[in-house]
Formats: C-alpha cells, sequence, structure tokens
C-alpha cells in the first residue's frame, strides 16, 4: 500500500502542476481580452466597463479582479464542473438582472447605452430582423457561439440559468426531444417578426409583444421546467437555442460515447437538454441538442462519456473546454448588459 502511494504522489504533482499552469493560461487570456476593451473601446463616450464609469481608472482593478476570479473558477469547475458551473452561471444572471434595475431605478450608467431593451434572449435575433440594424449584443452572441458553441444555452444565457434552477432535480420519466416542435416554434417566431416589420408596427406595440414573449417563457419555465425538471424554455420556446443547436451539428468540440457503455441508459435521466436518447446512446453520441455542460458525465458508473476534440479526447479536452468556457463566462460577466 506505501509503494501504491509513492507511486501515485508524482502523478498527483504532476496534475497540480499542470492545472497550475492552465490557471495562469486562464488568467491571461481574459487580461488579453479586457485590457485592449478598456484602454480602446467605449460606447457613447463611456467605457465598457462598469467600476470605470463611476470611479476612473479604477478599470484596471475590475480587470485583475477578475482575471482572479477566472482562475479560481477555472479550478473550482475542473474539481466540480456541475456544481461550479451552476453557480457561474446564476451569478452571472444575478449580475445581469441587478444592473438591469439599478439602471431603471437609479442611474443610467449601469445600462450598456442608456437605452432600454427588453432583457429576453430571442430579441437578440428579432430585433435585428424588426428594425433592419443589427446592434451590440447580436454581435456579441454570435461571436461567443463561434468560440464556445453551445456554451451559450449551459452557461452564458441570462434567461436560461432561471431554467436551470426551475429543472433542477433528477427526472423520473425518459422524455425526448421533438425537434420537428422545437423547428415549428423556431419558424413560427421569425415568421411573426417579419410580419410585424412589414405592418410597420409601433415600437410600443412591438415592446408590448415582446414583453409577452418573455413571460410566456417564464411561465413555461416554472410550471413545464419545473415539473417535467427539464429545461423546456431552452429545449423548445427559446429560438436562440435552436440556432445555437444547428451550430453545435459543426462544431468540433463533442460529448461522445465510449465503448465502455454498457446501455443502462441512467444518463438519459440526467440530461436537461434532451440530448441522450436510447437510439443516440447506441450510436455512441449525443444529439446536436447537447450543450456541452458535462452534467451527464457524473452520471455514468462506467465513465463512458467523454470530450472529444477532432483526435482528442478523455480529461484534457475537458480541461480545454472548461478553460475556454471560463474565459467567455468572465468576459460575459464584464460586458453583457442592456
Amino acid at each position: 500500500m506505501q509503494n501504491n502511494n509513492l507511486l501515485r504522489q508524482p502523478q498527483i504533482l504532476y496534475m497540480k502542476s499542470f492545472l497550475n499552469h492552465k490557471t495562469f493560461v486562464v488568467s491571461f487570456f481574459i487580461l488579453a481580452f479586457l485590457i485592449p476593451i478598456y484602454k480602446y473601446v467605449t460606447i457613447k463616450g463611456q467605457s465598457l466597463l462598469l467600476i470605470e464609469r463611476f470611479f476612473p481608472m479604477s478599470g484596471w482593478i475590475e480587470i485583475f479582479i477578475l482575471a482572479i476570479y477566472g482562475g479560481f473558477l477555472f479550478n473550482q469547475m475542473i474539481k466540480q464542473q456541475t456544481k461550479f458551473r451552476t453557480l457561474a452561471w446564476s451569478v452571472f444572471s444575478i449580475v445581469f438582472f441587478a444592473q438591469l434595475f439599478l439602471g431603471i431605478l437609479i442611474d443610467q450608467r449601469f445600462l450598456m447605452t442608456g437605452k432600454l431593451h427588453l432583457p429576453v434572449p430571442a430579441i437578440i435575433i428579432g430585433g435585428p430582423v424588426l428594425r433592419g440594424e443589427i446592434g451590440f449584443m447580436p454581435i456579441l452572441f454570435l461571436s461567443t457561439v463561434l468560440i464556445s458553441g453551445p456554451a451559450w444555452c449551459s452557461q452564458l444565457c441570462y434567461f436560461g440559468a432561471i431554467d436551470n434552477f426551475m429543472a433542477h432535480g433528477k427526472r423520473k420519466n425518459n422524455i425526448q426531444l421533438i425537434w420537428n416542435l422545437k423547428f415549428s416554434f423556431f419558424v413560427l417566431f421569425i415568421l411573426a417578426v417579419i410580419i410585424l416589420r412589414l405592418l410597420k408596427v409601433s415600437n410600443l406595440m412591438a415592446t408590448i409583444l415582446g414583453i409577452a414573449f418573455g413571460l410566456i417563457g417564464l411561465i413555461i419555465s416554472f410550471y413545464f421546467s419545473s415539473k417535467k425538471k427539464t429545461m423546456m424554455h431552452c429545449s423548445y420556446w427559446c429560438p436562440i437555442n435552436y440556432l445555437v443547436n444547428t451550430f453545435s451539428f459543426i462544431y468540433p468540440i463533442k460529448i461522445r460515447i465510449n465503448n465502455s457503455c454498457d446501455k443502462c441508459m441512467v444518463c438519459t435521466n440526467h440530461c436537461k437538454y434532451l440530448a441522450l436518447t436510447q437510439k443516440s446512446i447506441f450510436k455512441h453520441k449525443t444529439t446536436i441538442s447537447c450543450t456541452l455542460c458535462g452534467e451527464c458525465l457524473t452520471s455514468c458508473h462506467k465513465s463512458a462519456l467523454e470530450y472529444r476534440f477532432f483526435k482528442y479526447k478523455g480529461e484534457k479536452v475537458r480541461i480545454f473546454w472548461i478553460g475556454l468556457t471560463v474565459v467567455i463566462h468572465v468576459i460575459f460577466l464584464t460586458l453583457a448588459r442592456i
């Protein structure tokens, strides 16, 4: 037993050294993104960094605190991915909505441009279609999806965090995603926005309809997601999720099932996005509704589920994925405001 412990010590030390190195890299990339933004990018003459708007030159302090936070979160997610992914996602959603309410009630500097926009994810694509122009949030969304693929729907969406909270718990019955229904909701949403544009509806009417769409989404989350223990709002109602799922078809990082799988199907009841079905498991893969959240990995007693990136697979790909999403999370925490 003592000899076995001695043999394991170099492996443990190597892993600690590896993670410390990766932690530095994560913090470095956060700094590399935020410093140029702080120095060279403004919107209507104001810094994109919130604290800088109230206390000049304090942006440096904010950036370095965020870099430290990113390194800490990376280390914790390596150890407990599900717990700290959910925690970080909730923190982002709370900060996002807190800034919105503070911007409405106290000071417009808490808002991105000083103008109020609806905090409904569907507006990210509905707004540009209706107005015929693209704003900050669509650019941020598209950039994020290109870099981190489906991470938007499992770590970055401010509405998704609410749906995730309501869907908390283990599902008792195996539910499968009806893709035709999901596609139909998306097409109807886009057609409705195009019709509103052709009818030249007023801003007031468009706002009322946008609020109604968001409230229906909340009802779906609070009732159906809570009852089914599945993210029904994200899986069916949200058009953004459909776009993300479609793009994930070509996104190179995947979760796949290796040959150690014994087809017990336990993982199907842990996936809140309905990405694991009996059919997909027999094909050793997830469906395109997978958001790479990693929650299924801890449910598998055979460790049959793993991250893959082209020919690479296993723990190093998982660590790479976590590092990538942590960097995006911190940038969103800094910049994503209404």
